[in-house]
């Protein structure tokens, strides 16, 4: 064993493991082929064994290539629908003739060819096989009998190494396991009792105790011959181990001579260099302990002066440097002088000292905002005491609060409310109304008529701009002080703040900076609530204002009020709402006083309209289509709108309005229109929408759809009344005559006239979004147009019922004149009479030529149904005598206006038909 190292007997088991492993295997494989030539034997003797049959097909395939089919077979070759006869559900039912049946008599007798993907398989590809496999499978059988069942020995190559570590296990497992603890200890009584069992070798012979005592000999052999097989193994480690030990110890002993000299030369550089800086360095941090209890008294001594040192502050109203004082002696009392038992109760006198002085701020910031509200309203707009206001608005800004923008809020409120109420006071008091003391001031204010009232108005709006006023100063110097507590330059950053509240405020420049009281985000936020608070104070006195006219307009009060009345009231709630709109630099949408008065806009042009549609319906249902008289001041009116090409119902002062009778007929654009008396208050009206839209340009749309209304409503009412002669029932006229027809006419051609330039007065005011309501207006033109061209056709139908009821009674004989044409002169004179000073006289020419044409037409018929072709001299003579009459009568027809005669061309030639 001592021959043998530890490294050749471990090399020499790998070995020994590596040959039985490789010894197994190869007895392992050859069992396994010996199992496989056997089975193979078997499946030989079985010549129609499937496997085997497979096994040579598989072989054929391989040598041999499977031939080519000529078409590719697929599944639309079938002649068979297999599935359909599979799945019948009655198949005791089948009939032997199904197929036949179903698919026709040939379908029994069809050849099917053989598939090409499947080889043709014979008896001979096996043979081949079976001669190539027999050798293998003889020589098998004769390997199985040589080696009974299949068994190999294990054993056959013992292993060396693990026989002899076997050997020397078996050395050591002799020796008991107690000794091998690493517990053992013979002082232990138990132990010892263990490794010498004394009853035993008391009782027992000497022959005992020898025997006892060369069992222990040998389990010393034993652990001895292990030990030095371990020493013979690692002996080249432990002489390398003690060479090492000994260089180690060598160098030790240098090392530690040098540092015993490093020690002596660092206690020399103690003595001589660090000794003394410490002292140094000792009496130096003594010296600043000194300061710093000189700096502490130093601090109590001060904060002792805090007190007086506030009070005589706020008797200077520096309420800023008062709390600055307060919050500099907090923080040192909390940081430096922390524990001093003679300041215990200084933080809490502090704390009550900040608290009476933020009280004592409010207090005076609503002093001095109460003062400069409520001062007289002729004493200006700026602030009567800026100093004051920047020292109480600056200690309000210390204190890093925005309450006092609601408080500043609600004083302005109040003294809107009490404002507007002093005003209608005095407005009521000294118009001396009449009414008893307990009556409201609302009520009494209800008396006033509306110049007064006009004139309370003016006066309200006018103390609220002074108010507003006041408090726009007092915001803008809220908003510079802010803007420079937080070290903003004001004079750049005012208008920013307003216009661009998100924005970043420009830095300070040199003096302003590093001397700031609150943050650039605080004062943001101040300036933009000072600008919503402003906001709110306009909106709150526009509110009021709201409430004035609310409590005035009872009684339909503000919607009888004609139109210039209230243009007046408008225009001067617009001067109020745009001075509003200046001074709070936006637009006040909520509770405005334009927006109330909007309202009332609109009732008011609804009852305008309303009563002026009554008032045309009424007058059609009681006119009686007669000419209507003039007013000499319509007249003037006309014709000041025709010189300044604009329509108003409000007279000018420099119109001269002659004296005398009304007329009878209208000039407008040297035409002579006379019109009935509907027309007339028509044409009023007509004004007043016109003067109206120029009141209340706003209302523009409104008013057009009112007025087009009103334009269709006479339209069609008069169509009804005359042409439907719904006046014979309404006003009793026994007929519709010539002259109702003419007056209409001349009625509808003179609204005619007015409508293009009431399209350019509308158009100016609409719009562009509201353009469209002017195709209803020019709808309403064609509508009037047609209805014109309707009463000139019922004037020629008038005539040709005259010309056709003499014509059809004419007789070709004496006397002549017949009396036939001297009934038609008279009917046509007096036709003349009824229209020849209403229609115009261009038209009345035009009128007299169609009747001349249709009387050529009916005489031209009479003719022709009396049989005459051709005249003879008597019938000739008689023709031209009534022609001659009927054309010297009408010759002597004038015109009603311009006094011209109306020419007719009637002979014998118009009127003979040519054979």
């Amino acid at each position: 064993m001592n021959d043998i190292g530890l490294g050749e007997a471990t090399t020499f088991y790998r070995r020994q493991k590596s040959a039985e492993a490789r010894y197994y295997s190869s007895a392992a494989e050859s069992k396994d082929a010996a199992a496989e030539e056997n089975s193979l034997l078997m499946r030989q003797d079985d010549s129609a064994s499937h496997t085997e049959l497979n096994l040579q097909l598989t072989v054929h395939n391989v040598k041999k290539k499977p031939r080519k089919p000529s078409t590719k077979w697929t599944v639309y070759n079938a002649k068979v629908n297999l599935a359909a006869l599979l799945n019948d559900p009655r198949p005791g039912r089948r009939q032997p003739d199904f197929f036949t049946k179903t698919w026709g008599v040939g379908w029994d007798y069809l050849d099917l060819s053989p598939s090409p993907d499947i080889p043709d398989i014979q008896l001979e590809h096996f043979k081949r096989y079976r001669k190539s496999v027999l050798p293998r499978l003889v020589k098998h059988h004769a390997n199985m009998t040589s080696t009974p069942n299949n068994k190999v020995p294990i054993d056959a190559f013992p292993p060396l190494y693990t026989r002899a570590h076997d050997k020397a296990s078996e050395d050591i497992g002799k020796v008991p396991s107690i000794f091998h603890s690493p517990s053992f200890n013979l002082s232990d009584i138990q132990v010892f009792q263990t490794v010498f069992p004394w009853y035993d070798i008391e009782s027992s012979k000497p022959q005992s105790k020898k025997l006892h005592q060369e069992k222990l000999s040998h389990y010393l052999d034993i652990i001895e011959v292990q030990i030095a097989r371990q020493v013979a193994l690692k002996s080249d480690a432990f002489f390398h181990i003690m060479s090492s030990h000994e260089e180690l110890q060598s160098r030790l002993g240098g090392a530690t001579s040098s540092i015993a000299v490093l020690r002596d030369k660092m206690k020399e550089l103690n003595v001589s260099l660090v000794n003394e800086p410490l002292k140094m360095l000792v009496t130096r941090r003594k010296k600043q302990r000194l300061q710093m209890v000189t700096r502490k008294l130093k601090l109590m001594a001060t904060l002792h002066q805090t007190q007086p040192t506030v009070q005589q502050l706020l008797s200077s109203s520096d309420y800023v440097g008062a709390l600055d004082i307060i919050s500099t002696a907090q923080e040192v009392l909390a940081k430096e002088l922390t524990g001093i038992r003679s300041f215990k109760h200084l933080g809490s006198q502090l704390l009550e000292l900040e608290k009476a002085i933020n009280v004592i701020i409010g207090n005076e910031f609503n002093a001095f905002i109460t003062k400069d509200l409520n001062r007289p309203l002729d004493d200006g707009d700026e602030a009567i005491d800026e100093d004051k206001l920047t020292a109480v608005f600056m200690g309000l800004l210390r204190q890093q609060s925005i309450n006092f923008i609601s408080i500043c809020r609600e004083e302005c409120f109040a003294t809107i409310k009490a404002i507007v109420k002093q005003s209608v006071i005095s407005y009521v008091s000294a118009a001396d109304t009449g009414t008893s003391e307990s009556t409201s001031v609302a009520d009494q204010m209800r008396f006033l008529n509306f110049n007064k009232w006009l004139l309370l108005m003016e006066d309200i709006f006018k103390n609220l701009l002074i108010i507003i006023s006041r408090v726009k100063s007092l915001t803008d110097i809220m908003k510079m002080l802010s803007l420079e507590a937080a070290g903003v330059s004001s004079t750049e950053a005012l208008d920013e703040a307003d216009q661009e509240p998100n924005g970043v405020l420009p830095k300070a420049t040199d003096a302003s900076e590093g001397q700031t009281i609150i943050t650039e985000m605080l004062a943001h936020k101040i300036c933009r609530e000072l600008r919503e608070m402003l906001i709110k104070i306009c909106e709150h006195a526009n509110e009021r204002a709201s409430k004035v006219i609310n409590a005035r307009s009872k009684d339909m009060f503000i919607e009888k009020l004609s139109s210039h009345d209230f243009f007046s009231l408008m225009s001067s709630v617009e001067r109020f709402a745009k001075s509003c709109d200046q001074l709070c630099t936006s637009r006040i949408s909520t509770n405005s006083v334009r927006g109330c008065l909007q309202g009332y806009s609109i009732r008011f042009i609804n009852k305008f309209h309303e009563e002026r549609k009554n008032k045309l319906s009424l007058l059609l249902d009681n006119e009686r289509w007669r000419a209507g008289e003039i007013p000499r001041n319509l007249q003037a009116l006309v014709t000041h709108c025709e010189l300044c090409e604009q329509l108003t119902s409000v007279p000018d002062e420099t119109i001269i309005v002659e004296a005398g009778p009304p007329l009878y007929h209208l000039l407008i654009s040297n035409q002579h229109f006379v019109i009935v008396g509907t027309a007339v208050s028509l044409l009023m009206m007509i004004l007043e929408y016109c003067t109206c839209v120029e009141d209340l340009p706003k209302s523009a749309p409104d008013i057009l759809t009112k007025f087009i209304e009103l334009l269709k409503l006479f339209n069609s009412r008069s169509a009804q009344l005359v042409l439907g002669a719904g006046a014979l029932q309404l006003v009793g006229l026994k007929t519709i005559s010539a002259k109702n027809l003419a007056l209409l006419q001349r009625s509808l051609e003179m609204i005619i006239h007015y409508l293009p330039l009431i399209r350019q007065q509308f158009i100016v005011y609409l719009a562009e979004s509201k353009a469209v309501l002017l195709r209803h207006l020019d709808s309403v033109v064609d509508e009037y147009k047609q209805h014109a061209r309707v009463v000139r056709d019922k004037l020629r139908e008038i005539a040709a019922g005259m010309i056709h009821s003499c014509v059809n009674q004419w007789e070709i004989r004496p006397p002549m004149p017949s009396l036939c044409f001297r009934t038609l002169c008279k009917q046509m004179k007096k036709y003349h009479e009824a229209i020849c000073d209403v229609i115009e006289p261009t038209q009345l020419q035009q009128l007299f030529r169609d009747v001349n044409a249709m009387l050529k037409s009916k005489l031209k018929d009479r003719l022709m149904a009396l049989g005459i072709t051709i005249l003879t001299g008597p019938q000739q003579g008689l023709i031209m005598s009534d022609i001659a009459y009927f054309t010297e009568n009408v010759s002597t027809l004038q015109s009603g206006q311009t006094k011209s005669t109306i020419t007719l061309s009637l002979t014998l030639n118009d009127i003979i038909i040519s054979k």
